[in-house]
């Protein structure tokens, strides 16, 4: 079974008895924490216009275990399930390869997969993002951690919770200017914005490579950047699902890495 793959086209796809969902996404340009955003047409898609990054004053890198497997975020228990650098799909995390074009017109081509001995999130035109399609990668209290490069695009994230038939899922993502959101999203409601802002943690512009991790426990959500929580939120829709990496594009092409995954099961 072909993985779900997230565009930012309304459109459904059926290749190799899988299939792909792609959803038109409108960009809130810095709306309030609890905005949701209802999807519209690619052409209403604007880039984020980011707040001034800040950093609170008690903010404090987390501290290393002397474990190296041991699970560095808070509250720093669970078990190491997964350790993948992402050159290939040797590890047997059955991380997405696909790739397709657009229909009805849409002549975007977006692939998910392994180039170079690095594994990419592209798009001709606009975004997307991708999910392994593992069955053991089922998770309801989580630690999900990954670096992640914008080559090309704006925005770069973490998946969780991600459940394939219902097509929702929570999101963290970070972008070129220095801003993050922590979202969820379903086909009725959209994508809901539980808290958003700035922080000086993420590396700006591109070519930058961040260390995102997405924590799950109970219904607590925590966002981390290079060993900083910049974001805490509680919501309770969703409670289990899988994992995955995301990239996207506003109205450009898109190329995002990412590597070194590591998931603990809490």
């Amino acid at each position: 079974m072909i993985g779900l793959i997230i565009g930012l086209v309304l459109l459904a796809v059926i290749v190799g008895g899988g299939s792909f969902f792609l959803i038109t996404k409108a960009l809130n340009p810095g709306g309030n924490q609890t905005n949701t955003v209802t999807p519209t047409a690619q052409t209403d898609l604007q880039p984020t216009q980011a707040p001034t990054p800040t950093v609170p004053p008690q903010a404090t890198p987390i501290p290393t275990p002397t474990d190296p497997n041991q699970n560095p975020y808070p509250p720093q228990t669970g078990t190491l399930v997964m350790s993948d650098p992402m050159h290939d799909n040797s590890k047997g995390s059955k991380w997405d390869e696909q790739s397709f074009k657009g229909t009805n017109g849409d002549t975007s081509t977006y692939n998910c997969g392994f180039s170079g001995g690095a594994y990419h999130i592209t798009a001709s035109a606009n975004g997307l993002w991708c999910n392994p399609e593992a069955p053991t990668l089922v998770f309801s209290n989580v630690a999900l951690e990954a670096k992640l490069t914008i080559i090309k695009g704006d925005r770069a994230g973490l998946a969780v919770r991600v459940d394939q038939k219902a097509n929702t899922s929570y999101t963290f993502l970070i972008d070129t200017s220095g801003s993050y959101i922590l979202e969820a999203y379903s086909p009725k409601s959209g994508f809901s914005i539980l808290r958003q802002g700035a922080d000086a943690a993420i590396k700006t512009g591109l070519n930058q490579t961040n260390l995102l991790a997405l924590v799950v426990n109970g219904t607590t959500f925590s966002g981390y950047v290079n060993d900083q929580l910049v974001a805490t939120v509680q919501d309770s829709t969703y409670a289990s699902g899988q994992i995955g990496v995301y990239g996207e594009g506003v109205n450009q092409a898109s190329d995002i890495v990412a590597s070194d995954a590591r998931v603990w099961k809490i």
